[in-house]
């Protein structure tokens, strides 16, 4: 179908809260309304994130379901028959912000790099994704807001290398926390991201991803599925991707003290070759495709073969900032 068919068709089908209507027990057929054990769990609500499926220039909508459900087979049946079969349908499962995992890049890294380990003093691991100015100021470190802020702590510290893989204040201090795009329970986040300002004196590689390459600029053109990305983390290092899905909407991550939160227009990476292309403590990484373009920032996933990143401009038009290259 057309792109703007399948955002027609997404939009239509968030907007009549189609998606939602199955798991509940009126919507069973009547002989299993009264068994428990085709009852849905009404503490999770059905999760059915919406994008488009790019392939050259025809797409797919894009289904990604979440939690299952009882009657979700159905639910898909209805979705496939408005889509006239143009559908691209995974399970992914829960997704959760990707932070506090397997340890990687423990070591004090001094020039700072991108992709190292990196947290806020009071916060589990992440990753360091890029440099970022404002106006030419001095440069920022960039990352998500879930590695980079805690909230209602007076201590702004950004260790590297983080607190969960042995840093400490104020020796490994190298940053202080800038500012971050605010998450919302109540409707649909862009972003996960913030910036801290580097300590004076703290060097760092500004334009260069440990085993992938120079970071080369921002892409500017439509990601197409299938297509490889690359990042570096604190987790898994390296690792490469394939895009499966662009503008997803809907698609929901649980937050610990904020609960199940929304995200719209986001990235989706599929793993490759049996390695997951992130693992908690990456979020943060920069996502780059093969020329080197910055793609997104990589902030959740579901810790197995599925990882969301926020498209890269949405992050530094939030920030209001450019990415240093």
């Amino acid at each position: 179908m057309l792109i703007s068919s399948a955002r027609a068709l997404k939009a239509e089908l968030l907007e009549n809260r189609a998606l939602r209507t199955v798991a509940t027990r009126a919507s069973l057929p009547a002989f299993a309304r009264e068994l428990a054990s085709a009852l849905p769990d009404e503490r999770k609500p059905t999760a059915v994130a919406l994008g488009v499926a790019r392939h050259g220039r025809s797409c797919q909508l894009a289904v990604r379901v979440q939690h299952a459900f009882p009657g979700v087979e159905t639910l898909l049946d209805r979705i496939r028959e408005r889509a006239r079969g143009e559908v691209d349908i995974r399970f992914v499962g829960r997704g959760v912000k990707q932070s506090g995992a397997v340890p990687w890049h423990r070591r004090n890294q001094r020039p700072l790099k991108l992709g190292c380990s990196i947290s806020h003093i009071f916060e589990p691991p992440g990753t360091l994704g890029a440099f970022v100015t404002r106006d030419g100021e001095h440069d920022l470190i960039l990352s998500s807001r879930h590695v980079l802020v805690s909230d209602g702590a007076d201590d702004d510290s950004i260790l590297q290398r983080a607190t969960a893989d042995g840093g400490d204040a104020p020796e490994e201090r190298v940053a202080r926390l800038e500012r971050a795009v605010p998450l919302e329970p109540t409707r649909a986040n862009l972003v996960d991201c913030a910036t801290a300002r580097i300590e004076a004196g703290i060097e760092y590689e500004f334009d260069f991803a440990p085993a992938i390459g120079f970071v080369t600029g921002i892409r500017t053109t439509n990601l197409q599925c299938g297509e490889t990305v690359f990042k570096v983390g604190r987790s898994t290092g390296r690792t490469e991707g394939a895009i499966s899905c662009n503008e997803l909407d809907d698609l929901k991550l649980d937050y610990a003290g904020l609960g199940e939160l929304a995200f719209d227009d986001q990235i989706e990476i599929k793993s490759v070759g049996g390695v997951p292309f992130s693992l908690g403590g990456d979020s943060g990484a920069l996502v780059l495709d093969a020329d080197g373009l910055a793609v997104g920032l990589l902030f959740g996933g579901n810790d197995c073969d599925t990882s969301w990143a926020n498209p890269i401009r949405t992050v530094l038009d939030a920030l209001a900032v450019r990415l240093v290259y």
